[in-house]
């Protein structure tokens, strides 16, 4: 009888052996679940990135690299940022990091500062003032993202499938130029007033003025360059901004004039 007991203890050992070593399992798996690398979540089809226009300019003085961009979302979804990067090689793999020059971080900027996505139809300006850490470009690469919902929460997605390449050429910038034309530098109130300007390597501009103490903004002329030429009744001190773009995008130049009381 003795000996049965005996022989029965090792049995009972291994069961709570395997018990336990079960229920230690139950307790690490959800732990060791969210080691294990999920599967990359994709973009809906539709998603979509245009680069609707680039330009690279280099400061004479200063050999300092400015990169311009407007991104145009050609899709049928809201885009939430993209990955940029560019090589100086045209047939490498771009792997410069150019968002960092325009307040993004490690390849990615997100529209509007993350408050907003860019929506279908939309378009958008960048420029990247990459200064001399970098003496050249020949390729950018620009990836579309967005969070997709999955079971009900936020995935970030990156669209591989709408990667945009583009060859480019760095050129030496021109200085945008704003003048006043008159011939002795005194303007009085109800005289001709000739402005002329010159957007320099920016295709259109615009120039708008207004009056100090009274700052609604009102348009002079438009167009890369011209000259315009128009009366002022009312004395005080203006402000002339010459813009890029068709929305306003940056300012370019400023003049201030101060038109005398007669």
């Amino acid at each position: 009888m003795i000996n049965q007991k005996k022989g029965v203890s090792p049995i009972i050992g291994y069961v709570l052996l395997v018990a336990g070593i079960i229920a230690v399992s139950a307790l690490i798996y959800p732990w060791m679940k969210s080691y294990v690398p999920q599967e990359a979540v994709a973009c809906q089809d539709g998603s979509s990135v245009f680069l609707k226009s680039v330009s690279c300019l280099r400061d004479t003085t200063t050999n300092e690299l400015e990169l311009r961009t407007t991104l145009r979302n050609n899709g049928l979804f809201n885009l939430d940022g993209f990955m940029i990067y560019g090589t100086n090689i045209s047939d490498e793999l771009a792997t410069i990091d150019l968002a960092q020059y325009s307040g993004g971080t490690e390849g990615l900027i997100l529209f509007k500062d993350g408050r907003n996505p860019l929506e279908p139809n939309e378009d958008i300006n960048y420029i990247f003032n990459i200064g001399t850490a970098v003496n050249d470009l020949k390729k950018i690469e620009i990836i579309p993202t967005r969070f997709e919902t999955i079971n009900n929460k936020k995935r970030f997605a990156i669209c591989g499938n709408s990667k945009v390449e583009e060859l480019i050429t760095c050129v030496d910038k021109t200085i945008p130029v704003l003048t006043l034309v008159d011939e002795d530098g005194i303007v009085n109130a109800g005289d001709s007033l000739t402005i002329s300007w010159d957007t320099g390597d920016n295709s259109y501009g615009q120039v708008y003025f207004y009056r100090v103490g009274n700052e609604s903004e009102y348009i002079w002329g438009a167009g890369s360059s011209g000259t315009e030429t128009k009366t002022i009744n009312i004395w005080g001190n203006y402000v002339f901004k010459l813009f890029a773009g068709d929305k306003k995008e940056y300012v370019l130049a400023t003049k201030s004039v101060e038109i005398k009381q007669v």
